[in-house]
C-alpha cells in the first residue's frame, strides 16, 4: 500500500481527509435498517416451505378411528393431516419419516362430521326408548 505525505493545509490533506470522513452510501436497499425497505412480516408462514406435492382429499385415505388423512409418500411412509386440523383450516399434510410435505386441496364443507356436532344419534337414542306402564 503506497504511503502518502500531505504537508498541513494542503490542498491534497484536505481533500484526503473529506474522503476519509465521508461514509460511503449503502450501495443496494436491502439493509433490514433502511425505512424505504418493505416489511415482508406479514406474509404467510406458508410461502417459505417447500411443498412436494398438491393432492385432492378425495384421494387420500381417510381412517376413522384415528381422524387422519394418510396419502402414500415416496419414501414409503404416510404424509398425515388430522381431521381436526383440517377443520383449522391447516393444509399441510407432512411425512414423519421425511421432510416432504404435500398440501391437501379440500372443501371444508365436504369434511365429514363431527360427532359431536351432530345432534342426530341422541334424538335416534330418544325415539328409540319404548313406554312401559306399569
Amino acid at each position: 500500500m503506497p504511503f502518502f505525505f500531505f504537508f498541513p493545509g494542503s490542498p491534497q490533506l484536505r481533500s484526503a481527509k473529506s474522503n476519509w470522513l465521508t461514509p460511503s452510501p449503502i450501495s443496494n436497499n436491502t439493509h433490514p435498517c433502511n425505512p424505504a425497505q418493505p416489511n415482508n412480516t406479514d406474509t404467510m408462514a406458508d410461502d417459505n416451505i417447500s411443498i412436494y406435492d398438491e393432492i385432492e382429499i378425495e384421494d387420500m385415505t381417510f381412517d376413522e378411528d384415528m381422524q387422519i388423512y394418510h396419502y402414500p409418500c415416496p419414501c414409503g411412509d404416510k404424509f398425515q393431516i388430522a381431521l381436526a386440523d383440517l377443520r383449522d383450516d391447516e393444509d399441510i399434510a407432512v411425512c414423519p419419516s421425511c421432510s416432504l410435505m404435500i398440501r391437501v386441496i379440500f372443501d371444508k364443507d365436504d369434511l365429514p362430521k363431527d360427532p359431536e356436532d351432530d345432534p342426530e344419534p341422541a334424538l335416534e337414542e330418544a325415539s328409540a326408548q319404548i313406554p312401559v306402564a306399569a
